[in-house]
């Protein structure tokens, strides 16, 4: 054995034993570090521009140049490193400024947006992806069972790898399609990513159709825009182009899940045994024409300008799908995103991952949460959601509303094999490898419509009533009405001996409406007419747990309206509308009737999508509807109207949306929880910093606080404890206290109202509401030390609060005498027996230790030794030399890597005997029993209710606070009540400091409480009143038509995936014929399995032959038997002989003719392009 072999060998077994120490480091700790995929901070003093128009980019200069001129700033435009298209014609530029304060910043914005020629101006922003794959890692201990003497444990749901026998196009049974030659030949597709490995020698993309390669991370300096258009080359014949090559290798793997083609392909065909082909693996569409863009370098970065320029590009280029298997939690992009809308408008689908940030539910990624672009999950081999998939819902209309339902659809994503950069295969997990599968059968659909169209065109330009539509929408309708639900799927897509199946539990947020099912969709895709449709398509709030949340809880009088955020797809045209407001059916003999649905919704749909909020609640007023208990069943009804694109009539589309729920009687108001989300703030609308500073690898706090994504087990728990807990999504003054026995405020980051600060304290004092408060860190030196420091645009980033908003929380509490102090502490506090993690919390300044206003009370406080964690910060952020004398040294940032991680390399998070105890826990109750008033208990954190890395949570803390809340006399867990002390001033924080606004905060800037068009300083630590907006109305909704209905044979309401209307089923040629690939100049096929089909005046000609000769030879026979032969039997013989040689023969001669064809074309390449037109004329532009 040589040194290079030994070497190897030591390396494997080193990375394995790596790899088994961190899986026992793992077990041993109860955690598994979470690293979230991507990051997106903004550039430094970069801005992009987007104009109200396309131009050229001297006709762009000339009116952003002025404008910038009537200012003092020194500025330059970024002309060198856009493309010659770019500079041709582009609807944004990228300028800098030099001498840039953050004063003047928001000055120069608004200035600029006031001009009549320019829409908006936002920061350039980079984007970093830190995976692009996800680890398939099951840290449970192995079971003691034993399968064929192998050491065997069953593995958790949703990480079992696929088989390399059974990938995703064998799964979803695609080589069906090739068999019919849907192929994918004539679809344009783009592939957003890394680039593409050099072909040229790489055997897994020999045949693959790579129509453009284009690089957007570079162009030269110095070029003219007609010189850099050589950077937009076509790719040339013999593949040697070297523009766009990929060295990550995640670019390269995408192309080969969507487009890869080996000789396997053939194989396949051929009838050999899947088990020999595990690399290459055959691409979903071989025929589809790539188009490559690179818009990340290889260390995956990548700028928003960059995806501008080459989504531009790609509308030029009429592209008809783009997979993008990246995106990032930043859905304010909104250059970004109004470009996602515009390609959308021009008829591409955007197909896009959705991230890979599971199990954690809110944790979407833009732009696979736009409700026009198609968002791809994923699911193991089983069946079965990948833990890795990021969850919804989407967080658009938070706090005000409630996310629409993403994903929309899921496919395989565990243990795919797809090419490398070594020509050779890998395997990868992820979404990300999810989204080009589906992307590939996009392909296939749209091929296969294609096909349909041509069948049915008159005169070659007039199209027919039974054309289908082709159109991101359609697409979609198509993909969606044919999805399994996942609790419907039996699918092993690995050896079934070894992977038991298990209960799918995957609601709608989960799995969107289910498993791609390739074979409906494609038999939908042939026949569909154009229509709306609604996603979700019924309403059926009794099923669980599929339709989770809304099943979780029932309905009943007095509640905060649920709201069902629907979309609507729209296949009639890319602009539509709902001119009538929907309608409201009751089913009156199924208590239809005590429903009170409202609506709102977008009156125009555009592009292809709008949506439809629906407002449940309980009729109010009645008694029945407070003491019923059943299910209430209606449906409602809404048209949708669009100007068709062909003959320019306006078509309609009737939808019905059938709804059912349950509902209880009125429960006691001391069961009642009413969750505040009105006052949480979260990125992308600004840097709010993470709750847990002991974490280095999340700096944002970007996924909602609300009890349906972060806090979505703390919601399961008070649930299963048999609380009723709703949602606030407006302020203080917008509920009665009377119907709720406890209002939780978790975590708030937002400002109050002085009305809200008014009206708490009336309710909490006179209508007998008690206040539970689990608070945050803050600390204005902490918040200073966190600037967030960008090494590619070096850039300091400043947050504009701590883990929660002190100041104003205290703002709130002033008047029941409680104030939060600065200090930050971390530890354990134990209780009893029970241990609650205290990550990054405050403590008690303040405490009332008897009465509150004219209600006589006793307050007590529970102290715990803790660490200063704040303490350990403020330290690590004076010694440093990097802020000294508030200056950035560049070159110490650089090389003291605890700065760039914002935190101490060490953390001290066991205290010691010299460390303090601070009170972190209040809890005060009225004396007198019964009492008008309520109770109020404050915790220093928060982060122990929320499912964001929680080693141990703390619901038992908050079981104990709501039942000394909500029982009568105020009653605690006897452990927790031993170690209370009274609220005296020895007992409070002397040690820490009245926290303070940041005089450089840029809070009013995204607050929905403060004025946003001018900043106020505080007096005396409190904002003046006319910092303040007016006092946000309450919502109010229209009462939506209602017309009654009854249940009949004829319209008995199915509650289901609604069916769509599709044309009847063609008459088609029989015959099967396959994929022809393309060969490089020069080379020949031993084997044509997959010519193609033939035109129809070449099969007349050849069916005419066959016919003549056949019927001479019948003749023939029939002569013999007049005149030769008189045994009846071997008449009967020749003829079944004839009939059985008649069919093999035509057999032959048909794949005979076929491969002379395909031969031909190879031969001669203006006949290969002719056909490929006859047959798809989506590829006439070449």
């Amino acid at each position: 054995m040589n040194g290079s072999v030994l070497r190897e060998v030591a390396f494997k077994l080193i990375s394995a034993l790596l790899v088994l120490l961190r899986n026992l480091l793992v077990a041993v700790q109860g955690i598994e570090d979470k690293f979230f995929e991507f990051q997106v901070n903004p550039a430094t003093d970069e801005f992009i521009v987007t104009y109200r128009f396309y131009a050229s980019i001297s006709e762009r200069i000339a009116c952003l140049s002025p404008l910038l001129n009537a200012t003092y700033l020194r500025y330059s435009i970024q002309t060198a490193g856009r493309s010659g298209i770019s500079a041709r014609s582009s609807d944004f530029d990228v300028f800098q400024v030099f001498n840039l304060t953050d004063g003047t910043a928001s000055l120069l914005v608004s200035g600029l947006e006031s001009q009549a020629k320019i829409k908006y101006v936002t920061r350039q922003k980079i984007f970093k992806r830190k995976l692009s794959e996800f680890p398939l890692c099951d840290t449970r201990p192995d079971r003691k069972l034993k399968l064929f003497g192998k050491l065997w444990r069953p593995p958790s749901p949703g990480t079992v790898p696929l088989d390399r026998s059974k990938q995703p196009w064998k799964l979803l049974h695609v080589e069906k399609a090739w068999s019919q030659g849907h192929c994918g030949a004539g679809v344009r597709v783009g592939i957003f990513d890394t680039g593409l490995v050099s072909t040229s020698g790489h055997p897994h993309f020999a045949r693959t159709v790579v129509r453009e390669r284009t690089d957007w991370t570079r162009t030269p300096d110095g070029l003219s825009a007609e010189d850099s258009m050589e950077i937009l080359r076509q790719h040339d014949a013999s593949g040697q182009s070297e523009e766009a090559v990929d060295g990550h290798g995640h670019g390269t793997f995408v192309a080969g899940v969507i487009a890869g083609t080996d000789v396997s392909l053939e194989a396949i065909f051929a009838g050999e045994e899947t088990e020999t082909l595990a690399c290459p693996q055959p691409g979903i569409a071989p025929l589809a024409e790539l188009y490559i863009f690179r818009v990340f370098t290889d260390t995956q970065v990548s700028y928003t300008s960059w995806f501008l320029d080459a989504f531009n590009y790609a509308i030029t280029r009429k592209l008809h799908v783009i997979n993008l298997s990246i995106g990032g939690p930043d859905f304010l992009d909104q250059p970004f995103v109004d470009k996602v809308w515009e390609l959308s408008s021009n008829g591409i689908l955007l197909v896009s991952a959705i991230g890979n940030d599971g199990p954690l539910f809110g944790t979407l990624n833009n732009p696979a949460d736009q409700m026009d672009v198609l968002g791809v999950g994923g699911v193991d081999a089983t069946g079965r959601i990948a833990r890795f998939s990021s969850r919804g819902m989407t967080s658009w209309a938070l706090p005000f509303g409630y996310g629409q339902v993403k994903p929309d659809v899921v496919t395989f994503s565990t243990g795919v094999i797809s090419s490398g950069l070594d020509q050779k295969c890998r395997v990868l997990s992820g979404t990300s490898v999810a989204s080009p599968v589906v992307t590939g059968i996009v392909a296939l659909l749209i091929s296969a419509a294609t096909e349909h169209n041509l069948q049915v065109t008159a005169n070659g330009t007039l199209l027919s009533d039974s054309t289908v539509p082709i159109n991101p929408a359609s697409i979609k309708q198509a993909l969606i009405g044919a999805a399994v639900p996942l609790s419907n799927v039996q699918v092993f897509g690995t050896k079934s001996v070894r992977w038991p199946q298990t209960t799918d539990t995957s609601g709608i947020f989960e799995q969107g409406a289910g498993l791609v099912d390739f074979t409906e969709s494609l038999r939908i895709m042939e026949r569909m007419k154009p229509q709306a449709t609604l996603i979700p398509s019924y309403l059926d709030l009794t099923q669980c747990p599929y339709m989770w949340p809304y099943c979780s809880q029932p309905l009943y009088a007095t509640m905060q309206p649920v709201v069902v955020n629907v979309t609507v797809l729209n296949s009639l045209a890319v602009v539509g509308s709902i001119d009538e407001p929907p309608i409201y059916h009751p089913y009156m003999d199924r208590n239809g009737d005590l429903l009170r649905v409202r609506f709102t919704y977008s009156r125009r749909l555009w592009p292809w999508v709008g949506f439809l909020a629906i407002h449940l609640d309980v009729q109010p007023g009645a008694t029945r509807s407070a003491q019923f208990s059943g299910v209430a069943e209606g449906f409602i009804t809404l048209t949708v109207r669009s100007q068709m694109e062909f003959g320019g009539r306006t078509a309609e589309s009737h939808l019905v949306l059938p709804i059912r729920a349950n509902i209880v009687p009125t429960p006691d108001r001391s069961r009642r929880i009413l969750f505040d989300q009105f006052h949480s703030l979260r990125y992308p609308s600004a840097y709010i910093p993470r709750d847990d500073l002991t974490r280095k690898n999340e700096p944002l706090d970007w996924l909602g606080d609300h009890i349906h994504t972060n806090y979505r087990d703390l919601y399961l728990h008070l649930r299963k404890s048999n609380y009723y807990v709703e949602v606030l999504t407006g302020p203080f003054t917008c509920f009665s206290a009377t119907n709720y026995g406890s209002l939780l405020l978790v975590d708030p980051e937002e400002e109050f109202f002085p009305e809200e600060i008014e009206k708490l304290f009336a309710d909490v004092t006179f209508y007998g509401l008690s206040l539970i408060v689990f608070a945050e860190w803050y600390n204005t030196t902490v918040i200073d030390s966190l600037r967030f420091f960008d090494t590619n645009t070096r850039r300091l980033w400043i947050p504009e609060t701590g883990g929660a908003n002190l100041p104003a929380l205290n703002d709130l509490l002033r008047p029941f005498g409680v104030q939060l102090g600065d200090s930050v502490y971390a530890g354990d506090i134990k209780i009893g027996r029970r241990k609650v993690p205290f990550s990054s919390g405050t403590s008690l300044l303040k405490f009332p230790q008897q009465n509150i206003s004219s209600l006589i009370g006793h307050g007590s406080v529970l102290r715990a030794r803790l660490v200063d964690l704040g303490d350990q910060f403020i330290r690590q952020y004076r010694k440093s030399t990097a802020f000294a004398n508030e200056r950035l040294n560049k070159d110490n940032m650089d090389t003291d890597p605890d700065i760039k991680q914002n935190s101490p390399a060490d953390w001290r998070l066991t205290p010691g005997a010299d460390d303090p105890s601070p009170p972190i826990l209040g809890i005060w109750t009225p004396l007198v029993v019964p009492s008008p008033g309520g109770r109020l208990a404050v915790f220093g954190d928060s982060d122990c209710l929320s499912s964001t890395h929680i080693t141990t949570n703390c619901f038992w803390l908050a079981d104990a606070l709501l039942q000394f809340t909500t029982s009568r006399l105020g009653r605690i867990p006897r452990p927790l009540a031993e170690q209370m002390v009274q609220a005296t001033a020895t007992n409070l924080d002397s040690n820490a400091r009245v926290p303070l606004r940041p005089e450089n905060s840029s809070l009013y800037r995204i607050s929905n409480v403060l004025r946003n068009d001018k900043k106020f300083f505080t007096m005396d630590g409190l904002l003046p009143s006319e910092a303040y907006q007016k006092l946000r109305d309450c919502p109010e909704l229209n009462e939506s038509i209602v017309i009654p209905a009854t249940t009949n044979s004829s319209n008995v309401p199915v509650y289901g995936p609604q069916p769509l209307k599709l044309y009847p089923p063609l008459q088609k040629f029989t015959f099967k014929r396959g994929c022809s690939f393309h060969h490089k100049e020069g080379e020949t096929s031993s084997k044509q399995y997959f010519p193609h089909f033939p035109s129809r005046p070449d099969l007349g000609f050849l069916w005419f032959d066959s016919f003549i000769v056949y019927t001479l030879i019948v003749l023939f026979i029939l002569l013999l038997y007049k005149h030769v032969f008189h045994f009846r039997g071997l008449i009967l013989w020749c003829l079944n002989a004839t009939a059985r040689s008649y069919a093999r023969l035509r057999y032959r001669l048909r794949f005979y003719f076929f491969r002379l064809i395909a031969q031909e074309q190879d031969a001669n390449p203006i006949l290969r392009d002719l056909n490929l037109r006859n047959l798809h004329p989506l590829s006439a532009s070449h």
